[in-house]
Order: structure tokens, then sequence, then C-alpha cells
């Protein structure tokens, strides 16, 4: 918005509110015991070990979920979505209770405009690797056909769009680590503009793979402390 229409009466903006909130963490599975741990100084960060198929196995710093998110989910479900999807799905119906909604299907009730924007940075990775060397080990017929589906960068924000019945839009900016804070930007801009009633929105990952943790390493991006990883 330029700064001649920003001090115009006549353009007002709607007002925007966030109601509910979901996490899935290194810390906890949910809000409260994420809150908590942060409170209380806990460290989400400890050694991961992963063999090598040749040379040693290799040891690195990351932070893995408190919660698997298949125990949270029906078995169904999680076997039909990438790891990143079912962390989406986890927080996001988190958040709509905690807004209020008694299920994710009620938030179109009455005819409120849904949307949603679910940003990630590398989303299906570990998938993709899965069905290749499925490809590579097995043929092709023992594929998923599913692969295409759980692959895309939108597929978080397509399951949480299915989820809560999202008609007013499903996004999935894919921007490296801002993903997160451009969807909630993104659905800010949603509510003020008119083009949704709600907007759930956040971002999700699960990157802890070998490969990126490899790559993340060769950047030396990675902390290198692994005698102290909780210092």
């Amino acid at each position: 918005m330029s700064p001649r229409h920003a001090a115009d009466p006549a353009r007002e903006e709607r007002a925007a509110v966030i109601t509910g909130l979901g996490l899935t963490t290194a810390l906890g599975g949910d809000v409260p015991s994420t809150w908590r741990a942060l409170l209380d100084g806990v460290c989400g960060v400890e050694r991961v070990d992963f063999e090598a198929p040749e040379g040693p196995a290799q040891t690195y710093l990351a932070a893995p979920a408190a919660v698997d998110p298949k125990s949270v989910l029906s078995s169904a479900k999680a076997a039909h979505c990438d790891r990143s999807a079912q962390f989406a799905l986890v927080a996001a119906r988190e958040a709509v209770r905690d807004a209020g909604f008694p299920d994710a299907s009620s938030l179109a009730a009455g005819g409120s405009r849904v949307a949603v924007v679910v940003g990630v940075g590398l989303g299906g990775l570990t998938s993709v690797l899965e069905q290749n060397r499925r490809l590579e080990t097995r043929g092709a017929g023992r594929v998923s056909p599913r692969t295409i589906p759980v692959m895309l960068p939108n597929h978080p924000a397509a399951e949480v769009g299915l989820m809560v019945g999202a008609k007013a839009g499903v996004h999935a900016p894919v921007s490296a680590c801002a993903a997160g804070a451009e969807a909630l930007t993104q659905a800010l801009g949603m509510i003020r503009g008119g083009r949704a009633d709600i907007v759930v929105a956040g971002g999700a990952e699960a990157a802890l793979h070998p490969l990126a943790l490899a790559g993340f390493a060769r950047l030396q991006a990675l902390s290198r402390r692994l005698d102290d990883p909780k210092g």
C-alpha cells in the first residue's frame, strides 16, 4: 500500500485478530507444552545419528519433534500425508479448537469465507527421497500413487484446506526460513483486503533427513557443539 493510500480515510482496512494458536515443535506437541518448556529453559536440540551407506555414521545437532504426528492423527490420514503435512494438520486442528470452533468443519458454517496459507521451505523432501529409493530398489510398480501430491510444496496447505473446507483460497508461499512469516503476512492481507473472513495460516517443515542435514552442514549452517548440544 502506498503512503497516499495509507493516509486515505476512504480506504479503511478490516480489522484482523488472531483467535487461535496451534503448535507441534521440538519442545512439545501443542501450545501449552511448548510454552511451558520455553519458560523452563528446555532445549529441544540433541544429537541425531544417521547410518551412512558407505563410511562411518554421521552425527548432527537437530531438533526432532517432541510428539510424533502419527500418534495424533488417524492412521489412515497419516499414511496419506507427507510428514510436513502431518505437522500442519496437527497444529491447524489445535488452532481451530483454540479459536473456539468445535471442529474443523465448522469454520465455514454461517457462510464464512475460509482460506488457508501454509508456508514451507523444502516441503515433501522425505517423501520424494523415500519414493526414489523404492524406484531404485523395487521398481516403478512399487512407487506410491500419491507420490506427486505429497511431493508438491502446497501439499500441507492442501491438506489443511480440505480439513477446514477452505473455499476462499489455499496458498503455499515457498521462501525458505521466511515461509511461515510470509504466510502470516499473506493471511493478514487477505483479511484486511476482504478476500476472506477466516484464514488458517502458519508454516510446516519436516526435513530431518541425512541429505538435508548434510547439506546444511556443508553450508556450515549447523552447530558443531556435538559434545554439548544443549549448552
